[in-house]
């Protein structure tokens, strides 16, 4: 690309044409493209699976034995074993209703890949789909501003602004000592793009078509395998053990005495 020399303390004077045929148009065109998105994402959008009952009932036990064991230090000795008991018999019928399952399967079936499970490979697609419809719309845009508004300076900013930002204010131009408080058209796209998403959240309520997310969902997506992995017995006899080895240690039995102690020693005498 061709530079230009410019003193940085030359004033541009610029056309009101491209204030009304530039300027006017890309906030217009960002705007809409926005709402389309939002649109597009929410029919794209699918609803997850609905867990069975067995897979709720055995997550809420695992989660209340953890919740037991981690909140046991508030509970007298009654209460503690009778609430250890019951869930170490509840681990057990668990663990007896998924054994036979496990057992039943043939050792020497090959191993299922997780992506071969439908159910993921459905999640992956709805993810691609996403992606797709956040991608390519801002592809399309990005080369429909480089090749119609090439090397437009579209706005002056009211502020000062160091050199550091010429980089990200002036894509799509290259003019040495130009003042960086002027601003290219293919970098007022960009403020567009992320400066109205704030205006579209708060008209048309939750924004899915949110680049930023979805960017960082698909760097970390792996699939799952049901809530909290209760298809097999292992999380269950390890709770169980658990359960089994734990004392209490309470804090409630000597709350009196360590309260009393701390009072005045007239206030403890009475």
């Amino acid at each position: 690309m061709v530079q230009y020399g410019l003193d940085q303390n030359t004033v541009l004077s610029l056309d009101p044409r491209i204030r009304d045929y530039v300027l006017l148009p890309i906030c217009v065109f960002v705007i809409m493209q926005g709402i389309l998105r939002h649109f597009v994402s929410i029919l794209l959008q699918t609803q997850p699976r609905k867990p069975k009952r067995n897979e709720i009932r055995h997550g809420e036990l695992l989660r209340r034995a953890k919740l037991f064991r981690n909140n046991s230090q508030f509970l007298n000795e009654n209460a503690f074993q009778s609430r250890r008991i019951s869930l170490i018999d509840n681990f057990k019928v668990v663990i007896e209703e998924l054994k036979p399952k496990e057992e039943s399967t043939s050792p020497d079936a090959p191993m299922q890949m997780p992506v071969q499970n439908p159910e993921d490979l459905q999640s992956m697609l709805n993810m691609m789909k996403q992606n797709f419809a956040n991608v390519i719309p801002n592809m399309l845009s990005m080369a429909w501003i480089s090749y119609f508004f090439s090397g437009f300076i579209l706005v002056k900013l009211p502020f000062p602004l160091t050199q550091s930002f010429k980089g990200m204010l002036q894509q799509g131009i290259s003019i040495s000592h130009l003042d960086p408080s002027y601003v290219s058209s293919l970098s007022w796209y960009f403020i567009n793009l992320f400066g109205t998403r704030g205006l579209l959240s708060l008209c048309l309520g939750k924004y899915p078509a949110d680049e930023t997310q979805e960017m960082y969902s698909q760097m970390t997506v792996m699939p799952t395998a049901g809530p909290m992995n209760t298809g097999t017995h292992k999380p269950f006899e390890q709770e169980k053990i658990e359960l089994e080895i734990s004392k209490l240690i309470s804090v409630v039995d000597d709350a009196e005495n360590r309260l009393l102690g701390k009072l005045p020693r007239k206030a403890h005498n009475d």
